[in-house]
């Protein structure tokens, strides 16, 4: 189970979040700190963009079961979202065919699960409620202040949320 004392790990740049949070997730799993260093962790990526689709088959490589949860089981440019952003401009082309090809590979993928959701707040506290689960969330931090009454402004920095599930998946 996941120590209830997730240590916190800084980012390396504005593009790592991801990795940090999967770095912060395999040490509390008790994964010796070297095997699980930023450095590690790009060496076993296929590309220098790193999606959350990516974080899922990088923590499976690692022998972790992951269920991903996301509002859209596409990475192409048809999300406004995503199109009108300059956060993916440089790579959504590219990384569109890469990202939805892992889409597709993950019903075949042992220990990888990925299905469209979206969760309230009360979902994702009672999926979180056993000690044995542990969550990524990535979301696109101007919304964070906007319900403190701030308006969001800036670009657009991310949407998607990935779980790794500790133990067996669920059933179908």
């Amino acid at each position: 189970a996941a120590d209830a004392a997730t240590p916190s790990m800084a980012q390396a740049a504005d593009w790592d979040c991801g990795l940090a949070c999967v770095q912060m997730a395999l040490l509390s799993l008790d994964v010796p700190p070297p095997a699980c260093s930023l450095k590690q962790l790009r060496a076993r990526l296929s590309s220098d963009s790193v999606w959350t689709a990516d974080l899922v088959y990088l923590l499976a490589s690692y022998g972790i079961q992951c269920e991903y949860l996301t509002s859209e089981l596409s990475a192409g440019a048809s999300s406004a979202e995503k199109a009108g952003s300059a956060f993916y401009a440089s790579s959504l082309e590219a990384d569109a065919a890469r990202v939805d090809a892992l889409f597709a590979r993950a019903a075949s993928e042992e220990g990888v699960s990925i299905r469209c959701c979206k969760l309230g707040a009360n979902e994702l506290w009672n999926a979180l409620r056993d000690d044995d689960q542990l969550a990524i969330v990535l979301v696109d931090g101007r919304m964070l202040y906007a319900r403190a009454g701030r308006p969001p402004d800036g670009d657009f920095e991310g949407w998607r949320a990935a779980s790794a599930r500790l133990g067996p998946p669920p059933p179908p």
